[in-house]
């Protein structure tokens, strides 16, 4: 397993979203409920405001 599809699945296992969802997010595929921030934002250990932080 490559080291980015290790990471996106210790993300997923942490944060209790599918690998495959999660990979979608990252990959700007799908959008995401306000839960699954939440629950991301906990599996990384950072603020919700530094998940939406960035050039859009």
């Amino acid at each position: 397993m490559s080291a980015l599809a290790d990471a996106l699945q210790r993300l997923a296992e942490r944060s209790g979203i599918s690998r495959p969802s999660v990979a979608n997010v990252e990959a700007g595929r799908q959008n995401v409920s306000l839960r699954q921030l939440c629950a991301l934002a906990l599996a990384l250990d950072v603020g919700v405001e530094e998940l939406l932080a960035g050039d859009y």
